[in-house]
């Protein structure tokens, strides 16, 4: 047998790359600015236009905590590699 070939993507849509959306996480209630990989992919830390940073589990795809307090919007943010410290 010969296996059917993928359907074709609509041009421009996509990047190069795309394979899919794995997980969607809401809760910034702007658009988002920043986000960063910490362990091993286990948590995504985001920023965004709202002055709250948020660390997100992956698997769970809930957010475990909110670094709040920021004077406006996170432009960058980052992780140590074991998701233990966000600058």
């Amino acid at each position: 047998t010969v296996d059917a070939a993928p359907p074709p993507r609509p041009a421009g849509r996509f990047p190069p790359g795309y394979v899919g959306e794995y997980r969607c996480f809401r809760g910034h209630p702007q658009a988002v600015t920043a986000v960063a990989f910490a362990d091993a992919g286990r948590l995504v830390v985001s920023a965004a236009f709202d002055p709250v940073i948020r660390v997100w589990d992956v698997e769970a795809g809930a957010c475990r905590h909110e670094l709040a307090g920021h004077a406006g919007a996170v432009w960058l943010v980052t992780a140590d590699p074991a998701g233990r410290v966000v600058w």
